[in-house]
C-alpha cells in the first residue's frame, strides 16, 4: 500500500474507526491529520463539524468542487479506499485556508510571529456538540467511554509529537476534559496569569478559552486580551 500522509497517526485513526464501526454505512469518516510542524501555537477544539453547504463553498473553483461530501465522507467509502485519506487531507488544506473558523487563529499566530496548527480532542464529525458528547461519554458526569478513550489516546500522542510553544484550548467543554485528564500536571501562574502544562518533561503555557468564532465566541475585547497574552507567553518560550 502507498505511503500515507502523516501515516502513524492516520493509521491509528483508521484502526479506531474499524474497531468501533467496522464498515457501517451510517457513519462519517473521521478527520485525518496533515503532517505536523513542531512548535508554534497549537489550538485545540472539541471535534470537527460537518457542514456540506459550507464545504461546497470552500472547495469552489478547486479540483474538488464537483465532489459530493455526503457520499464521499461516508466511512464505508473511506474504509474500503484508504488511499482517499490523502484526498481528505488535501481538501482539509483548502478548509484551513478559507474557512472563517480559522481566521482568528491565523491572527493570533501572526501576532506571536509563529505558525499555528489545529487539532481536536476527538476526530468524530458532528456539528452539534450536545449530540456528539453522549457518543464519547459513559455517563452524564463526563467519564469517557471506550470510544472516547481511544480517541483521547490519539490526541495525547499527537500533542506530544507536536511539542507546541503555546497551547490554546478553544472550547469550554474541551477545556474541562483537558483539565480533568491532566489534573496535577496543570498549575496556574499567578504572576503571568496563565496555566502551565507539564508535557514531555517541560512546562508549556496553556490557555483555556471558549470558541474564538461562531456562536458563543469571545467578544472583541476578550479576544484582543487573549491575543496579547498568547503573544507574551510565546515570546518567552524557546522556538522549535
Amino acid at each position: 500500500m502507498a505511503t500515507m500522509i502523516n501515516e502513524p497517526v492516520n493509521r491509528s485513526i483508521l484502526a479506531t474507526w474499524k474497531k468501533h464501526f467496522d464498515a457501517r454505512g451510517d457513519v462519517y469518516a473521521p478527520i485525518f491529520y496533515d503532517d505536523f510542524k513542531p512548535g508554534g501555537v497549537l489550538f485545540i477544539g472539541m471535534n470537527p463539524s460537518f457542514n456540506p453547504k459550507g464545504f461546497r463553498k470552500v472547495v469552489r473553483d478547486t479540483e474538488f468542487e464537483k465532489l459530493d461530501p455526503e457520499s464521499f465522507y461516508l466511512w464505508r467509502n473511506i474504509s474500503t479506499h484508504p488511499e482517499l485519506v490523502d484526498t481528505c487531507i488535501e481538501i482539509g488544506r483548502h478548509v484551513h485556508a478559507k474557512y472563517a473558523y480559522f481566521k482568528r487563529m491565523h491572527e493570533i499566530a501572526n501576532a506571536a510571529k509563529t505558525h499555528y496548527q489545529h487539532i481536536d480532542l476527538f476526530v468524530y464529525k458532528q456539528t452539534k456538540q450536545r449530540e456528539f458528547l453522549p457518543l464519547v461519554r459513559e455517563d452524564k458526569k463526563g467519564k469517557l467511554n471506550e470510544f472516547g478513550r481511544d480517541q483521547l489516546d490519539i490526541f495525547l500522542e499527537v500533542l506530544k509529537s507536536i511539542r507546541p510553544v503555546v497551547i490554546v484550548v478553544a472550547n469550554a467543554s474541551a477545556s474541562k476534559i483537558v483539565q480533568e485528564h491532566f489534573d496535577r500536571q496543570i498549575t496556574f501562574d499567578n504572576e503571568r496569569g496563565f496555566h502551565w502544562l507539564m508535557l514531555n518533561g517541560s512546562r508549556v503555557p496553556i490557555f483555556f478559552s471558549s470558541m474564538l468564532s461562531g456562536g458563543g465566541a469571545l467578544d472583541t475585547g476578550s479576544y484582543e486580551r487573549l491575543k496579547w497574552h498568547i503573544r507574551q507567553a510565546a515570546n518567552e518560550q524557546p522556538r522549535a
